[in-house]
């Protein structure tokens, strides 16, 4: 389901529950919304969102929000969301609901203007922010600022801003979610009388007093009335006055009235001309027009230059009470006044010549000592201090140097860094342009690899398609409708056009539409690639099939981010492969028959070679006249060697089919060994051979594995090595290779002393119906299989059949097979079931049912069951089995499988339906003989099988084994 459809059922569920919580039923003109965060999907609560300017309303808990009296017809014209920490990413109208998405944001703008107290804006002042970092700017023109803030930086108070130590007022403008606007007030300073002061007059270069001005001296805030006038402690340093838009041009001391009078102009900068008109009235005044020149010069040296002016001042009004006395003394006083003058100009004056001067003015005052007596001293404390004053500006001087050698130093220094940063730049410009050379190399590369891809998906006919859950929409590479044989434009226009997460319809045949969809759903819900085939549309009808392999690609926060779907154009691959199935089908069907035509000669085969293999036995067993020995062993042979020669050939037939399984169980090996020297020992003393046995004592005597098989192989090779061997021996050697905890590997090891084999034959006489030459077939006889299927049998449990041999000297064949060692119960099992078996010599009284059509079988079978005294009755037919069938009167039950009116498997099953609980064995009695034999009878309800031609020997061994279940 997209995003769209998702918050569409959200609005409509939550839509539901508000009405249901009202008691009046909700507007028509109402419109709902939903507010989530972009980058989680959770839903945001607390969201303001504004339309038009006009209608508001707040998302509550479950970020639902709803506008009422909204006009569906229009589309709203503006949007605006806020809340702390978050800003407006995205927003969608549909005529029916409103999906808003916000993203949060770490940056709060700070906008400000720094005013004085009249309302003017204060500019070109340094402002400081204390937040989580220290900020600093300067005003604009009307006092404006800006600052960049943190979002967590919410406490916006007076304290965390600073403009050069001044008391701040603050007043909030505005507050907002994203912004905030305030303005900074600078505090005028008061004075609180009786603190001694000094006045300030603010005059223009016409002398008349300014209006109000705000004033700044050292620091400190002022502002003058009126008349132009301020207050300022008597302590102030004058070394730093700024007035906004005005310019200082004197400064004069009135030491009565302890006033200090600024001369201000708004723009137009001093003249020299000036300074020397304003200056001609008092020393002090130039001494403070140097001060408003000089705002940096040490406030020591200022007071010192003030003292000064005061002491001149003293002497002047003494001398001007005794102008006739001291008139014979103007010049020196003059030239005292010229000095002091020069004093106040003290760095354009050489301090040697000064001290001079000044000591040659003190000589040369000649008053009366009681009269001058304060004018000398005050003369003395002069020179003192202004020595003292020369001597600090010696040592500044020294400073200043010192300053300049190190900032030489620094500059030195950074030249040298320079130089190296440019040499840097200089390497970084030529790795650049061997790294964007390199970059166009590898672009080429990559634009004739993706030709080559483009190429190659041509050649396979591979094409992509990826849907993308934010644009709702699939996007798809060029070849697409070229790879897919489609050129119809009104179904390129339907197929582009498809909005939704599911597969294009257009693309899938009507036949496999909704197995394909199924299959896209399961990758949806389980969220896991899926791979199918499908049978496509194509413009003409034709036969088109696709392969698709098909993911979803999710984003690091575990959302849904696009579907990627390729889709390979495999419709020749598809035609030929259901060729080679239809050829396989058919082959298919060949084997079947072939499979059904060996079974039924096998069955053809065995049930008169049944027959003739009994009554053989029979008549051996009694007495016979002179002569009939000899026919009686021709017939045995005869028809035991027409019986391997059935088997060896269905068992080559299985093999080739590869369908023979093994039969794993519990077997004595040294029993089998015995046993197998015993029944092949006449056949080897009828040629005046030797059968030798050579059992290791390592070998474990209970083994699991296919005992019959392994039977079969040594039969197969002891019988060729008996065939091809005239004189000498055959030895059977069984020794232990080696052995793991539960497995050894046992070694078989058959030697003759025969006619041997040519070495360029040996690689052929493992193969089907192979032997050395056709003189070898002649004179030996045989089919040939013994030894292919020997091998076939070997590989099949994990050996590899090999031979040796030598012209005229003999062969040995031999082979390693991995057995399993019997556990101690599956051992006493065995012992149990052998001992239950020999147990039971005779079987008088027991009642059998032979279901047989064939007369001869029943024949040979009569001929056994009355020599163990047992019971037989016989149906010729199911029909007749159905009829004679109590579970009460019958203790087994032999089945043949071909019958007359319905087949053993039929009869079975009716006679299981009609007596449920039936405990009486079923055993089929049959010559169908084949790899899924048993499980047929098994599953059809019979108990066990016997396959003909049997011995008596078998036979007697069914009987005992099932008769007990009874």
């Amino acid at each position: 389901m997209s995003r769209k459809m998702s918050y569409s059922l959200i609005l409509a569920i939550l839509f539901f529950v508000s009405a249901t919580n009202k008691s009046d039923i909700p507007n028509n003109n109402d419109l709902p919304g939903i507010v989530t965060n972009q980058s989680t999907g959770e839903k945001i609560d607390g969201v303001q969102v504004i339309i038009n300017d006009t209608i508001h309303s707040f998302s509550d808990s479950t970020g639902y929000i709803i506008f009422e009296s909204f006009d569906f017809g229009k589309r709203p014209e503006k949007l605006i969301a806020k809340k702390m920490g978050f800003e407006l990413a995205s927003w969608v109208y549909n005529n029916s609901e409103l999906l808003i998405e916000m993203r949060e944001t770490t940056i709060r703008h700070l906008n400000g203007q720094v005013l004085l107290s009249d309302g003017t804006g204060l500019s070109a002042v340094e402002i400081e922010f204390f937040g989580r970092q220290v900020q600093s700017t300067m005003t604009g023109n009307k006092g404006e600022f800006s600052f960049e803030i943190p979002i967590e930086d919410n406490d916006i108070s007076p304290n965390r801003f600073n403009i050069d130590g001044h008391r701040l007022q603050m007043s909030i403008v505005n507050d907002d979610i994203e912004s905030a606007t305030i303005h900074l007030k600078l505090v005028a300073h008061e004075m609180s009388m009786p603190q001694k002061v000094i006045t300030v007059n603010l005059q223009s270069v016409r002398g008349t007093p300014t209006e109000e001005i705000s004033v700044i001296i050292n620091g400190e805030y002022y502002k003058s009335d009126n008349n132009g006038s301020l207050l300022i402690p008597a302590n102030s340093k004058l070394s730093n006055i700024h007035i906004q838009g005005y310019k200082v041009l004197a400064i004069d001391t009135l030491l009565k009235s302890n006033q200090i009078v600024l001369t201000i102009n708004k723009s137009t900068p001093m003249s020299q001309s000036q300074k020397t008109v304003l200056a001609s009235d008092s020393i002090v005044a130039d001494t403070l027009i140097q001060l408003a020149q000089n705002p940096e010069q040490d406030s020591m040296a200022i007071q010192a230059e003030l003292a000064v002016s005061q002491g001149l001042d003293s002497s002047k009004y003494f001398f001007n009470n005794q102008e006739g006395e001291l008139k014979k003394q103007g010049d020196f006083i003059n030239s005292l006044k010229d000095s002091v003058s020069r004093l106040t100009h003290i760095s354009h004056l050489d301090h040697k010549h000064l001290l001079i001067q000044l000591e040659e003015l003190n000589k040369s005052i000649v008053l009366s000592e009681e009269a001058f007596k304060t004018t000398k001293n005050a003369s003395s404390e002069l020179i003192l201090k202004l020595r003292t004053i020369l001597e600090d500006k010696d040592r500044e001087i020294k400073d200043i140097q010192e300053a300049k050698d190190a900032l030489d130093r620094m500059n030195k220094e950074n030249i040298k860094t320079f130089t190296w940063i440019l040499l840097a730049l200089i390497l970084m410009l030529l790795m650049s342009h061997w790294v964007n050379r390199r970059f166009k190399k590898q672009k080429i590369v990559i634009e004739k690899t993706k030709e080559q891809l483009l190429e190659a998906q041509e050649m396979a006919k591979v094409t992509n398609m990826v849907y993308d859950y934010k644009k709702k929409t699939f996007s798809y590479s060029d070849n697409f409708f070229k790879t897919l044989r489609i050129s119809d434009t009104k179904r390129k226009k339907a197929i582009q056009n498809s909005s939704d997460e599911y597969i294009p319809n257009e693309l899938i045949d009507n036949e496999d539409r909704s197995r394909v969809l199924l299959n896209w759903k399961k990758m949806l819900a389980a969220q896991e690639p899926i791979h199918i085939r499908f049978k496509g549309k194509t413009d003409d009808n034709g036969t088109l099939y696709i392969d698709m392999n098909s993911q979803l690609d999710f984003t690091t926060s575990g959302k849904k981010e696009s579907i990627s779907v390729s889709l390979q154009n495999v419709t020749e691959q598809t035609e030929n492969e259901l060729k080679l199935i239809n050829a396989l089908k058919e082959l298919e069907s060949t084997s079947k028959a072939k499979e059904h035509f060996m079974a039924s000669m096998s069955h053809e085969i065995r049930t008169p070679l049944n027959a003739i293999i009994g009554l053989a036995d029979h008549l051996l067993s009694q007495k016979y006249l002179d002569g009939q020995l000899e026919n009686l062993k021709a017939i045995e042979f005869s028809s035991k060697h027409l019986l391997s020669l059935v088997n060896d050939m269905l068992d080559f037939s299985r093999i080739r089919a590869r369908k023979l399984k093994l039969n794993i169980e519990v077997f004595d090996i040294i029993n089998l060994t015995k046993g197998l020297i015993k029944s092949m020992s006449n056949q080897a003393s009828e040629k005046g051979l030797q059968l030798e046995e050579a059992i290791s004592l390592e070998l474990p005597q209970y083994l699991m594995g296919d005992q019959l098989r392994i039977t079969q192989v040594l039969m197969n090779l002891i019988g060729n090595g008996i065939k091809f061997t005239t004189t000498g021996s055959i030895t059977l050697e069984m020794k232990l290779d080696r052995k793991t905890p539960d497995t050894v590997y046992v070694g078989f090891h058959i030697k003759d002393t025969g006619v041997g084999i040519h070495q360029d034959k040996l690689h052929k006489i493992f193969e089907g119906f192979e032997q050395e030459n056709i003189s070898t077939a002649r004179k030996y006889g045989g089919s040939g299989l013994g030894l292919t299927i020997s091998k076939e049998l070997v590989n099949l449990m994990g050996g590899e059949l090999q031979v040796k041999s030598e012209t005229g000297k003999g062969s040995e064949f031999f082979f390693v097979l991995p057995l399993k060692i019997a556990k101690e119960k599956e051992k006493e099992k065995d012992n149990e079931l052998s001992t239950e078996i020999n147990a039971r010599k005779t079987l008088i009284k027991m009642r059998v049912l032979c279901v047989e059509d064939n007369k001869i079988n029943q024949l040979v079978l009569s001929q056994y069951f009355n020599k163990w005294k047992i019971i037989v009755e016989y149906a010729n037919n199911g029909s007749e089995a159905l009829e004679k069938f109590d579970p009460d009167q019958f203790d087994l039950i032999f089945m043949d499988i071909r019958l007359p009116d319905m087949d053993g498997y039929e009869v079975t099953r009716k006679l299981l339906e009609r007596f449920p609980d039936c405990p009486t064995p079923i055993i089929a009695l049959t010559a169908e003989v084949n790899e899924h034999a048993e499980e047929k009878f098994i599953a059809a309800g019979m108990s066990g099988f016997l396959p003909k031609p049997f011995k008596e020997e078998q036979l007697l061994l069914t009987i005992q084994k099932f008769e007990k279940l009874k």
